[in-house]
């Protein structure tokens, strides 16, 4: 069976559901590209799609940056077998800080509105870049 990432018109219910925080996650692992793939898509092609997804579903569970910029790490560094440089570790660390900022800036609309809705706050407590 094919892989439902290379049919053009499947999208992952993990990345509807989180639009769109998965758009912009998608658009920095793109725009950074560690694995050297993205500039070999045609206009909006699937990569990091399968990259995008997992981070979001791994996202839901993390509470605290550090253990989410382990998981970056663990995702990105190492892909051809070479040592990490410095320059590739500052670039996985910028690119987990700026998925960070952009999930813990999503909870925070999210709570808001529920806030508004319920009167009661809903979201998890989080930690923010600064409280590392």
């Amino acid at each position: 069976m094919d892989d439902q990432y290379d049919n053009p018109f499947f999208i992952d219910p993990t990345y509807l559901r989180y639009l769109p925080v998965s758009h912009q996650i998608l658009m920095a692992l793109r725009r950074v590209d560690l694995l050297k793939i993205a500039r070999y898509d045609e206009d909006d092609g699937g990569s990091y799609a399968r990259e995008t997804v997992l981070l979001l579903q791994s996202l839901r569970h993390i509470k605290h940056f550090p253990d989410f910029a382990r998981l970056v790490y663990a995702l990105f560094a190492h892909q051809d077998g070479s040592p990490v440089t410095v320059h590739h570790e500052g670039k996985i660390d910028a690119l987990a800080k700026e998925i960070w900022h952009v999930w813990t800036r999503h909870q925070e609309i999210i709570d808001l509105l529920l806030t508004e809705l319920t009167g009661e706050s809903t979201a998890p407590e989080m930690s923010s870049l600064s409280d590392q």
